[in-house]
């Protein structure tokens, strides 16, 4: 993936002056660099790039397998309007649940804190409606988890099944 950091704000409607919005662009780069979601050749450290920079990030092979995201799905997360959402996040939550998707189901069972985790982002709620939208979207599905008494007789809440549509 080629792209520069200017490309990435105008494309999430990120204003040059808006620090925080940009810093979560750059912590969510800074996670999916780290939990290996993409890769680089060179010691990249995103924080000094300028902004007209060329960045590539290639995918990270996993077990033979790819995380690819084709132009139709990357248009609709990008273009999604319906409501004020960080369309980064959204991009990378859906990365976060096709990267662990078994390549012949493509489903996927992340828990909702390792989806925060992996997506640097603070809010179950948040990741809730991300799922949400992605499901709105038509990108994934969600079959939310069912409770259940573990061996000790608390009740606990399985993890929710995504499958990945496209």
């Amino acid at each position: 993936m080629i792209f520069n950091m200017k490309y990435l704000y105008d494309n999430l409607g990120v204003k040059l002056n808006r620090k925080e919005q940009k810093d979560n662009i750059t912590n969510s780069l800074e996670s999916m660099i780290r939990h290996q979601v993409f890769s680089t050749s060179h010691n990249l450290d995103i924080r000094q790039v300028n902004i007209n920079d060329i960045i590539k990030l290639d995918y990270q092979l996993i077990d033979n397998g790819f995380t690819i995201v084709n132009d139709n799905v990357f248009d609709k997360i990008f273009q999604y309007d319906k409501q004020k959402v960080d369309k980064y996040s959204l991009f990378n939550t859906y990365l976060a649940i096709k990267k662990y998707a078994d390549n012949d189901t493509q489903e996927s069972y992340p828990s909702i804190e390792f989806l925060m985790h992996i997506c640097n982002i603070r809010s179950n709620n948040t990741i809730h409606r991300y799922v949400n939208i992605l499901t709105e979207l038509g990108v994934i599905y969600c079959i939310k988890g069912d409770y259940y008494i573990d061996q000790y007789n608390d009740i606990r809440k399985s993890n929710n099944i995504y499958k990945v549509l496209i």
